[in-house]
């Protein structure tokens, strides 16, 4: 589960079909399944992602 703060509010999001590799130095996240799945992300210069 990935939880974001959305408009001051908690927001959790379910990913479906992971790999989980626990050696892996980062996160990666294909924004196409967001996509895929209606959600959006957006990226503000200086602040977090927002997922929605």
């Amino acid at each position: 589960m990935l939880e974001c703060n959305v408009d001051d509010k908690k927001v959790t999001h379910t990913l479906k079909d992971v790999l989980y590799v626990p050696k892996a130095p980062n996160n990666l996240i294909a924004l196409n399944r967001f996509d895929d799945a209606n959600r959006s992300v957006t990226f503000i210069p200086g602040l977090p992602s927002h997922f929605a």
